[in-house]
């Protein structure tokens, strides 16, 4: 049940609108809200309308509500606690109300006099809208909290097919309690959907003779939504380094880096070895993109000089001397 005083179009108490407790439930703040329940417009036998006061006036208001928010958000049509704790929040403290005095709360609510305060249509409705996050999951969904101590809850935010990729949702964490007076709190939260993604150049090739190193420059890009860090994975038979990440980069940003690459000695002539680099986004780990490169140890070389015959002598100083360079 959920119980509604009047009160006027200045936010004013009605006189006649009832104070708590209840002798029902003498622990439970009366009423719960308020609504409009002073000089209201309502309908009369033979198509006729007159202006009446009471909490009669003030109770359809709140059903009309009700109407909206489960207008709004289908998911909470029968929900009767959720509905209600949504109302309660969003109502609007009546203060500094002349003879509120039946005990409660006076500055936030609730109380015996306007409960949580008069209801607020407007802040309901977008607070409805906002009920039900299927992107979040709660971890556990309840428990027990015992006096001056801390319960532990987990949070999952989970990009959903079905979410728009750039678009930021919101919603709010409504965490209730058996506490008469602090009944609820509300924790605000979104979710910011991007995409991540990258691109890697292409894969290179070069040769160097065996027992030398290869440096080769690879550059990244984040080619995603979202400011991201990549992590470099490189896998090869010959000894190969690269940085262990690059970023973070900036969404269309670009860097970068080096990968060496050493032919062990004795390696021979012609022998070769591909290494894979694989970059891979911490934003999205299932975003990676890959380059070969191949690594090629040269064939060796000797060098043969040849005396330069000059006027039928023989000159052996170097500079007469012809280097050639044979293949093995």
């Amino acid at each position: 049940v959920l119980t509604t005083g009047a009160a006027d179009a200045m936010d004013h108490l009605a006189a006649f609108s009832s104070r708590g407790p209840s002798i029902l439930d003498p622990e439970d703040a009366f009423p719960d809200i308020v609504a409009p329940g002073v000089n209201i417009r309502s309908s009369l036998p033979a198509g006729l309308y007159a202006a009446f006061d009471g909490t009669s006036m003030a109770g359809p208001h709140t059903v009309g509500l009700v109407a909206l928010m489960w207008s709004a958000n289908p998911a909470l049509r029968g929900d009767i606690a959720w509905t209600t704790q949504i109302i309660q929040r969003t109502a609007a403290p009546l203060v500094d109300q002349a003879g509120s005095s039946c005990g409660g709360d006076y500055v936030t609510g609730p109380n015996n006099d306007w409960g949580y305060g008069r209801i607020d249509a407007y802040a309901a409705v977008l607070a409805a809208r906002k009920a039900g996050l299927p992107w979040l999951s709660v971890t556990p969904a309840a428990g027990m909290v015992g006096g001056d101590s801390a319960f532990k809850v987990d949070l999952a935010f989970t990009a959903l097919p079905t979410l728009t990729v750039g678009q930021v949702y919101t919603g709010l964490l409504e965490v209730n309690s058996s506490d008469r007076y602090n009944p609820f709190a509300a924790l605000p939260l979104s979710l910011h959907v991007v995409r991540y993604d990258l691109a890697l150049s292409p894969g290179q090739a070069q040769g160097r003779a065996a027992g030398r190193s290869v440096t080769y420059t690879l550059a990244l890009t984040n080619t995603g939504l979202a400011a991201d860090t990549f992590n470099l994975v490189v896998e090869s038979a010959w000894p190969a380094q690269a940085p262990p990440a690059v970023g973070p980069l900036a969404p269309g940003e670009g860097m970068p880096f080096p990968v060496v690459v050493h032919i062990p000695a004795g390696v021979s002539g012609g022998a070769g070895q591909a290494a894979a680099v694989t970059a891979i986004s911490q934003g999205d780990p299932a975003k990676t993109a890959s380059a070969v490169l191949t690594t090629t140890a040269s064939k060796g070389s000797f060098a043969l000089y040849l005396p330069i015959a000059s006027r039928g002598e023989v000159r052996r100083a170097s500079p007469d001397y012809q280097r050639v360079i044979l293949p093995k």
